[in-house]
Parts: C-alpha cells; structure tokens; sequence
C-alpha cells in the first residue's frame, strides 16, 4: 500500500497527459472606451483587455464589412443575442432590411409565435424586385423555387392596362414587332422587347394577338434547327472538349427569355390566352422540362384558363420526355439498379426525372389522362403516345400492350404468336387517332428501354405493314441503338447482362439498308456498328464501315461549305438593299451554319474515337500468329491505311501496334505540323466566328461557335 501511495503523483502526471482537458469559451469582454460587448478574438486572452488597435493584421482582415449574404450573414462582428427559432444559418434578406431585440434577423418561426400569441398577422411588403430584371431559370429549379423567382406582385393601380394614345417610339416598337414575325426573325424580335420589359406598362400595349405570334415564333422548335439532335449525342465532357455550350446551360438561357416575356406580360395585368399556354408547354415540351411545364400550369390554374388538346400533348410531353439532358438520358435503361434508385424519394440527379410508384410517372401520366377525359377533350395519338411512354418508364409493358389493343386493336400476343391478322380497328383518314410514324417511334422505345428488342421489331413491322406506314431514320435509329445497348458485353459483377447477340445490330443494319427501306444510315448508326465489329474482332469489316464513314465526313464538310456560302450571300445582300430586310432568312441561315458546323465536328470526333479502336482491335488480331491471311490483311493493309492524308488528322501523334512477327511503332505527327493543324483550326475559327458577328444574337450567339483558344499556340507565340 506505501508502495502504491508513493506511486500516485507519477501516475496522475500520466493521466493528465492522456486525458485532454476541455476547451474553455472564452468570456465575452466590454471596451472600457466605447462599451462594445463583443467575443475575443485573441487566441489565449479570455478577459476584456484589447481593442480594434490592438489586433493582428491577419485578424484584421477577417473583420469584412457586413454584407447581407448567405455566406457572410455571420461574420466576426458583434454577435447578436440568440433567442428561440433562430436558425444558424439564416436565409437571404434583404440588404436594407433592419432587426433589432424585439425583432430579430430573418426570425420566421419567431414572428410565427408572436402572431400567433397576440393574434396579429405580420402583413410585410417584400421590397419588390427591380421590373426588367431577367430571372435565370434552373435546369435543376424545383417547383417551389420556380415561384418563389416569378412571385406575383400585385399591379399597381397607376399602371394602365390599356393607353389610349402611344407615344412615336411605342408605334415604332410594335411595328417592328411586326415585321420581326413577319420575317421569323426571332432574335431580332428579342433585341425589340427588351426595352418593353423594363416596365410591364410597356408590355401591356401590345395587342393581344400580336403576343401570341411573338410566343408561337419563340416556342418553336425551328428556333433550335438541329442543335438538340446533335446533342443528344454528345455528353457534357465532350462538349467541354468540342468547345461547345452544354446543353443544360442552352435550355435554362432559353427558358429564362421564354418565361420572362410571359411573366412581364401577366405583371402587366394581361392574362394570358389558351393559345399562349400552348405554346409555353410547348417550349418546355420541346427543352424536355418537366418542372418548368408544372411552373406554366400552375399559371394557367391561376388565369382559370381550361386545358385543351394542345396543353395537355405538350404538358404530358415535356414530363415523359424529361432526358434531354445526357446524365439523364443514360439511365433510360431500365435495370434493376436504376429502378431501385428511382424508387427513393431522396433520389437525386440523375434518378430524380422518374419517380416511380408512389407519386412516380405512371400515376402521373394516368391522373393526367383521366382529366383530359373527364374534361370531354378529344384524344389524339400524341395523347395515347405520351401515356405508352410514361407506363414503359416504369416497366409496365402490360400496360402498353393495352393501349396499343384499345386504341388501335394491335394485339402484341398475338402477333408474338405468328398470327398476321389486320387489327380489329380500322380508323378513318380524318381520325386524330390514326396512327404515324410518331407510334412507330413510340413502340421501339417502350420496348427497348425494357430490354425487349424483337417484340419491338415485330409490333414495328406489323403496324407499318397494316396501316401503310413509313418507318423512318429516327425509327431506325432506336432500334440500332437499343441492340446495341442490349448486346454490348459488361462484366460480370454488372446488374443487368446483355441479352441479345452482338449478331442483332449487323441484322438489323443489313435490314434497313435493304429494299424497301433503304435507309442511309447516320453517323450514330456507322458509330454503334464500328463498336460492335470492334468487340467481335471483325478487323476487315470494320475497316469497310469506317470507310464508309469516312464518306459521310466529306458529305458534312460540304454541307458547311454550302451554308457558309448561303450566309455570306444573305449579308452581302442586306448590306446592300438596307438594315432588316431580310433578318429572318440571315438567322436562319446561321443557325443551318451551325448545325452544319456541329455535324462536321461530331463526325470528327467519332473517326478519332475510330482510328483508337481500330489499332486495338488489330493487337488482338495480330496475337494470332504469322500465317493467319486475316491478320495479315489488317495489320499489313488496312492499318497502314491510317496514316495516309485521309485518316491523317484523326490519328494520334504517336501509333504503336503489333504485328504477326514483330512490332510496329511510328510517330505520324511532328509536333510543328500539330502546330500547323492548330493555327489552321485557328484560322478557320476566326473567319467563321467573324461572319456570325456579322450579325450579333441575343441569345445563342456563342453556343457552337466560340472565340478560340489554345495552350500550345500560346505557348508557342510565348516562346517566339
């Protein structure tokens, strides 16, 4: 026991070591010269002996000035009381905006217990937004925020609805408006109303039939050209790559401009028309924004504008065709993974566009469809083609082969069974069911993104058979796609396995490209097939279908040639007959330009894509051996082929591949001819992007064609 005591102090040394002591607050000191109450700043001083004098430089330039902001709401000045209801991180106030004890800063749950323990309601005027100012609109918005951004603020009684007299520059605005949708010059009609929007008394003096043409020339589908098809292929990173705009920054800048217009004109105390919320859903229909679709709704509720056919097609479309964006439209697929992620309610991007279940798509779309019928609205075939989709998003295949038996009297078991009788239905040619090639896209993907391909290609062809039907390119094109998706070899640990052969994509090509159909497959096709004789090792075909791929590349740098030529012709002609004769044509061409320039640059990067593949494939075929006519062929014939003009920019710097007795390595670009192709692009660039500067848009001025950069050639001038 004396041994023991003796040992204590070493052994509470010990203790104290180990054991951390706890961190003590510091106190909170008063200046004994101005009397502000305020925390230390100091580390280590916890009684009230400094001053604004006495801190360090470094802490000095902590102390920023107040800024009404979320991430300075908090600073190091003078901390306020707490009381109950204070949030730590309070939300957005207003910059002049004032609290004191009583009332302390953005204290809502505050306010809401003193209402409701004195009986007063708190009527606040939020300090109102300064009129003309452009609200962006978010991709990403929810429904809430959407109308938190476009809050309805009450028309103020000096603002008239209606001018008797307009002053000369207001008949001059609306004379230009005129012409501008005369002509379907949409940007230039943008670049006139936006000194209306700066007050919405202004807006308000434009007829009302001359808004609707306004909205109906903006919610096209013309206005895009073929910008979002080329997207649909191409994925932020190659956008990033390709020195394009991505394409969820183009719909938010494009919504913001829709939205605003309609905004300012319902702030100016017009309502708007049945017509006009067409065309709103429509152009939410046409960007693939769901949100922004239920936003345009909840407006025509509030105007108690009834729905027609029109609003519910597009209101039904932009919500089942809610992918544009590529995160999105990679999960299409339903696999056991993406459905079970679609199932949670705390599902974020890219699973939250379908919810499925509860609140999920298939309730949404038959909720829609049962009040389009309760509303006595006629039915067309967008109607029923919307609802197809929507049930095949949530995997009810049963569901779609009902419709399909109801609407039209196509029954899929039976034709799955061999039977070829005509469909019980035969509608008239003036029916708004009568079917298009618009079912014939609808089936291939229902069924593709289910993973049933050859029900697909039989219900296709039975009903194009019966009802005398075109299948067109865009059919085609889904289904390549989607045997590509179904026969593209993953590894084992993957939750869905492919389920077709990679036989099915070389069938189905070799089908369309025969009579009747004869169709000239796209670059997305040639992509998919390259991809499928790539990963079978068909070297010798593979190089034949890059040829012909090849060809397809030539066919686009002649396209932009062509609508260079067209747009330089047009402002050539302006400048000489006069300022906004022919707005319109010159913006249509520049957008033709665009799209040609966007084709062109999308075939240059699938024969990179290409050329890398290609070489892989010929390591493997060259592992065969000598004596293999097969590997010969390739590695001896058709890779040399690579580095000849033709194939010349597409190839890396460096080629390295095996041969059947050796190996080869070669380095086909000098870094001064890299150079050389940089200054070239340079040039190029340049002289395109002064001919659209010819003629300055609003809007999309810059989304294909921009200013163009480059390290090495800035590096390189650095260096000269």
């Amino acid at each position: 026991m004396a041994a023991l005591v003796a040992r204590l102090p070493s052994l509470e040394a010990r203790t104290i070591a180990i054991v951390p002591r706890p961190r003590r607050k510091s106190k909170s000191w008063v200046c004994g010269e101005c009397g502000v109450k305020r925390a230390s700043t100091l580390t280590g001083i916890t009684n009230g002996n400094t001053h604004d004098g006495m801190l360090l430089d470094t802490q000095k330039r902590r102390e920023r000035p107040w800024r009404s902001s979320l991430a300075t709401m908090y600073s190091n000045k003078r901390p306020e009381p707490r009381t109950p209801g204070h949030s730590r991180i309070a939300p957005y106030r207003d910059r002049d905006a004032s609290f004191s004890l009583a009332e302390p800063a953005d204290m809502r749950l505050w306010r809401l217990l003193r209402q409701r323990s004195t009986g007063q309601v708190d009527r606040r005027v939020r300090r109102k937004r300064a009129p003309g100012l452009w609200r962006h609109v978010s991709n990403s918005a929810t429904i809430d925020e959407l109308h938190q951004l476009f809050e309805e603020d009450e028309l103020d009684a000096a603002t008239p609805t209606a001018a008797p007299q307009l002053i000369p520059e207001m008949k001059k605005m609306i004379e230009n408006i005129g012409s501008a949708v005369r002509q379907g010059a949409a940007d230039w009609l943008l670049k006139i109303l936006s000194p209306a929007l700066l007050e919405a008394k202004n807006m308000a003096l434009i007829e009302d039939d001359n808004f609707t043409e306004i909205l109906a020339l903006w919610c096209s589908r013309d206005h895009f050209e073929n910008l979002i098809d080329h997207h649909l292929a191409i994925t932020d990173t190659g956008a990033k790559v390709m020195r394009l705009t991505p394409m969820q920054d183009i719909i938010e800048q494009y919504l913001s401009v829709v939205t605003n217009i309609a905004y300012v004109r319902r702030k100016s105390g017009c309502r708007l028309s049945q017509e006009q919320y067409q065309h709103l859903l429509n152009a939410a229909h046409i960007t693939g924004s769901g949100t922004v679709a239920h936003f345009y709704w909840d407006w025509m509720s509030q105007d108690q504008v009834t729905p027609d056919a029109n609003c519910y097609a597009n209101y039904l479309g932009a919500n089942v065709w809610n992918d544009m964006l590529p995160a999105y439209r990679e999960r299409s697929h339903l696999t056991p993974f993406n459905l079970m992620a679609r199932e949670s309610p705390h599902a974020g991007r890219p699973f939250d566009n379908y919810q499925i279940r509860h609140g999920g798509i298939k309730q949404f779309v038959t909720q829609i469809f049962s009040a389009l019928t309760r509303d006595s609205v006629q039915t067309n075939e967008d109607h029923i083609c919307h609802v197809m989709v929507g049930l095949a998003r949530e995997g009810d295949v049963k569901g779609v082969q009902k419709m399909l038996l109801r609407t039209w009297g196509v029954d899929v078991a039976s034709i799955m069974a061999d039977n070829d009788n005509p469909p019980s239905k035969r509608l008239s040619q003036d029916s708004p069911l009568k079917p298009t090639e618009r079912l014939l896209t609808t089936i291939a993907f229902c069924y593709g993104i289910n993973s049933d391909l050859p029900t697909a290609l039989r219900v296709v062809d039975y009903v194009s058979r019966h009802y005398t039907l075109t299948t067109s390119p865009a059919v085609w094109k889904l289904l390549v796609n989607w045997a590509y998706v179904l026969s593209y070899y993953r590894r084992a640990r993957s939750d869905f396995q492919s389920t077709l052969d990679p036989q099915a994509v070389i069938s189905i090509w070799e089908t369309m490209q025969a009579p009747p159909y004869e169709i000239v497959p796209s670059l997305d096709m040639f992509d998919k097939l390259v991809r499928t004789l790539g990963a079978t090792q068909h070297a010798g075909d593979m190089f034949t279908v890059m040829t012909a791929g090849m060809e397809q590349r030539q066919a686009d740098k002649q396209a932009v040639a062509a609508a260079q030529a067209e747009l330089e012709s047009l402002i050539t002609s302006e400048t000489a007959s006069g300022p906004k004769d022919n707005q319109g044509a010159i913006e249509r061409a520049q957008r033709s330009f665009e799209s040609a320039i966007l084709a062109a640059q999308r075939s240059a990067k699938y024969l990179k894509s290409w050329t890398r593949l290609f070489l892989m494939v010929t390591d493997l075929v060259a592992k065969s051996g000598p004596g293999n006519s097969l590997a010969e062929q390739v590695c001896y014939r058709d890779a040399p082929k690579l580095l000849g003009s033709a194939w010349r920019p597409f190839t890396e710097r460096e080629i390295a591949y095996d041969l059947p007795t050796g190996h080869l390595q070669i380095k086909s670009l000098r870094g001064w001819q890299v150079k050389k192709m940089h200054e070239r692009l340079r040039e190029q660039t340049e002289a395109r992007k002064d001919l659209l500067d010819a003629n300055v848009r609003a809007l999309g001025h810059e989304w294909v064609v921009k200013e163009f950069r480059s390290r090495r050639l800035d590096r390189a001038e650095g260096r000269a």
